[in-house]
């Protein structure tokens, strides 16, 4: 099940730990619940596995407020864009899959 359309999580990271050195769990919660993250590119590049579905991206210019505001307009005027911003349920389980066979390989390896 995922979120409803105005579902989002703002990862509010006080230092760049969870953009080098460690993982966040509001990142790993997101991607459970299939709700997007709101961020920008640097949260996209350093969560490489999180695809479009995943991450509402917004410009360093724009606030988190401005870029949930864009979402929820383009949902209101019934936009195609506002499907692309949320995701289908397809969308995420291939997101779900990807991820998990990735892991998997992972601890494969290091198993070994």
């Amino acid at each position: 099940m995922t979120g409803t359309p105005q579902d989002v999580v703002l990862p509010a990271f006080a230092q760049d730990g969870p953009y080098f050195e460690t993982t966040s769990s509001s990142v790993a919660a997101s991607v459970i619940a299939r709700v997007p993250l709101v961020g920008t590119q640097k949260l996209a590049r350093a969560y490489s596995y999180l695809d479009g579905t995943a991450v509402l991206q917004r410009s360093l210019s724009e606030t988190e407020v401005m870029a949930i505001e864009r979402m929820r307009l383009a949902s209101a005027s019934g936009s195609s864009e506002r499907k692309d911003m949320r995701g289908t349920k397809s969308q995420w389980k291939a997101l779900h899959d990807e991820i998990l066979a990735a892991n998997l390989q992972t601890w494969r390896r290091v198993l070994a």
